[in-house]
């Protein structure tokens, strides 16, 4: 039943929650004149824990509508009260920390035991199905990368090519069939002209995608072992200095993989959010006083992480800095790093970079 539940698509006047809006690229398109209706606001909990001890986070928002240009409002939801249940009676209560994003103190996942997301907001009680580990993978994946050319269709109707590098997994081949998910995260480093010798790393805005697999049992072809692309990241200034590639590789539950998997091909069906009739995916979250679905997942999964660095110097490419001649009348990202744009901006080296 539950499976089937994962499968369903409701056709409806609603659009989709904020949280598949959160993980699907969307790029820039001509303007499309379409009306949008006033629906009542979706609650959607997104969230997972895994066997790594660390705080836990699961984000919660209404699905409040659109602008009048179309674009989807997430509403944040900072009044809930939420917890983390085991099935042996045990809880880890989570604080709120700003723009609807809830965090537990640190705890792991722990085999043999299942777990649940419970969220208590106003008079409703919403909670997930419990969940347990998967079985583990074989091996983790190891990153590594090849420069390369992608070709994109322009707007212009011409297909055009762009260097770039393209990022691999290694996959270890298995027995058992392994459900694969990677976040990604790109940072680099930036370094004024008019301050050189002062560099800022730099964690760019996440770019939303949905990156998965299903590692058949007994893949065919020669060797233990094959490559997945993770994805391609465009030379640029970016690249001109180290540039880290992070992956946190999550091992799902089939049931997850059929949830994220079914987002996957809805982005890749409609080309965007907005080319398409729209429609909602259902995950394991429901209102336990109405038996209601509400809109996201919770997840119990095995997380490991991988990381590739490259530069020019490891590259085939010249790459121009950014141009910084002559020098500015006010401070800008050619005279201060800490100025570049980005989601995390640090003035000291993280203890992870090589």
């Amino acid at each position: 039943m539950r499976r089937e539940m994962n499968k369903i698509m409701k056709t409806n006047r609603f659009w989709v929650s904020s949280l598949v809006l959160l993980i699907i690229v969307s790029s820039c398109r001509d303007p499309i004149d379409l009306k949008f209706e006033a629906e009542d606001p979706k609650v959607v909990i997104d969230g997972f824990i895994t066997d790594q001890f660390r705080p836990q986070t699961v984000r919660l928002s209404y699905s409040s509508g659109f602008t009048e240009e179309g674009f989807f409002e997430p509403n944040p939801i900072e009044n809930a009260l939420v917890r983390i249940e085991d099935d042996q009676g045990e809880s880890f209560d989570l604080t709120h920390q700003g723009n609807g994003l809830y965090e537990s103190t640190s705890f792991f996942a722990e085999e043999g035991k299942s777990y649940r997301v419970v969220v208590n907001l106003e008079s409703e009680e919403y909670a997930s199905t419990f969940e347990q580990l998967p079985a583990e993978a074989p091996q983790n994946a190891t990153l590594s990368y090849q420069a390369e050319e992608k070709e994109e269709l322009s707007g212009n109707g011409l297909i055009v090519s762009d260097d770039g590098v393209g990022v691999y997994a290694n996959i270890a081949k298995s027995d058992q069939t392994v459900y694969y998910q990677w976040l990604i995260q790109e940072w680099f480093i930036a370094e004024a002209f008019f301050s050189p010798g002062i560099f800022c790393y730099v964690k760019d805005f996440d770019v939303p995608r949905v990156v998965v697999l299903e590692d058949q049992a007994r893949q065919e072809g020669e060797g233990d072992s094959y490559d997945f692309r993770l994805g391609f990241v465009p030379v640029s200034v970016k690249t001109k200095r180290d540039f880290a590639f992070v992956a946190n590789q999550l091992i799902l539950t089939q049931e997850a993989f059929e949830y994220w998997n079914d987002i996957k091909e809805q982005s890749q069906t409609v080309g965007s959010l907005f080319d398409s009739a729209p429609f909602t995916i259902i995950g394991n979250v429901f209102n336990t006083n109405t038996d209601e679905a509400a809109l996201g997942y919770f997840g119990v999964y095995r997380e490991s992480i991988g990381r590739t660095f490259f530069s020019e110097a490891e590259l085939p490419y010249p790459i121009t800095d950014y141009p910084c001649n002559p020098p500015p009348v006010v401070p800008n990202i050619c005279t201060d790093c800490s100025l570049w744009a980005g989601e995390i901006n640090l003035g000291f080296k993280p203890n992870w970079w090589r």
